[in-house]
């Protein structure tokens, strides 16, 4: 299901749940098929299209006004295929940002830099597959995107990242860690501790939903960070609650505040 949300709008008539429109609904495998897959998306360009070339009446505002294509949010493997690149994160060049083999993603930044990617030097990619016609992977490019005819839209500017798996995945999951870590290296609390104050804590009824799983010391042991994205994001912004004697005597803690 794709949705699309006008941003231009006041907040008190953005806000309302009316103010979100589906504007297309298909079943994956039906896509598969590149006929089908063109059909479908060539019909949204063209809606959205005539979205930015004609006025919208608002009658809650009492007048016309002009839109233009701001950005598409989903996660990375939609993102990636909107764009024409590979789905694939496990080989190759896997960023849709940068030139970055799978092989360089665990030499520090200090020690490597990575090209960024380009309006023109990707729509050259792009031109060098559709020739080749083999369906080859060239800079993990694989096809043009079917919004290439969108007006305001290129694949290497307007698919941002992914905020469920870099920032509530990645980042928090690793600034949780190095807090853990600086616990322990400082003497704070043990694995142990860190494990049976979790355990112990007392979470609101409101936050049972998200209330994260049970960090055991094992976890910690080997750098990893168990639960959902929203489960990790809440443990985040509760860490200041739950470790209330320490934060303030953690270096990491900067990066809490940071993200919060």
């Amino acid at each position: 299901m794709i949705y699309f949300q006008l941003e231009d709008l006041p907040n008190n008539v953005k806000s309302m749940l009316k103010s979100i429109d589906l504007l297309a609904m298909c079943h994956p495998a039906h896509l598969s098929a590149k006929s089908n897959r063109e059909k479908f998306f060539d019909s949204i360009v063209e809606d959205l299209n005539a979205l930015q070339t004609n006025e919208l009446y608002i009658p809650a505002l009492g007048g016309r006004l002009d839109f233009a294509f701001s950005i598409v949010a989903d996660d990375h493997l939609a993102s990636n295929d909107i764009g024409g690149f590979q789905k694939s994160f496990s080989n190759g060049q896997f960023c849709r940002h940068r030139h970055i083999n799978y092989d360089q993603r665990f030499i520090h930044l200090s020690e490597i830099s990575h090209v960024q990617r380009t309006k023109d030097q990707h729509d050259n990619l792009v031109q060098k597959v559709l020739c080749l016609n083999n369906n080859d992977v060239i800079g993990d490019v694989i096809d043009k995107s079917p919004l290439s005819e969108l007006i305001g839209f290129h694949a290497v500017v307007l698919l941002p990242n992914d905020v469920m798996h870099d920032l509530h995945e990645g980042l928090c999951g690793q600034v949780l860690l190095a807090m853990f870590k600086e616990s322990s290296t400082k003497r704070l609390l043990s694995y142990a501790e860190i494990e049976d104050r979790l355990i112990s804590f007392e979470y609101d009824s409101y936050d049972k939903k998200n209330k994260p799983p049970f960090l055991r010391k094992k976890h910690l042991h080997k750098g990893k960070i168990i639960g959902t994205a929203s489960q990790q994001m809440f443990l985040f912004r509760l860490f200041p609650i739950i470790f209330y004697d320490i934060i303030n005597r953690l270096d990491t803690k900067g990066c809490l505040y940071l993200f919060t």
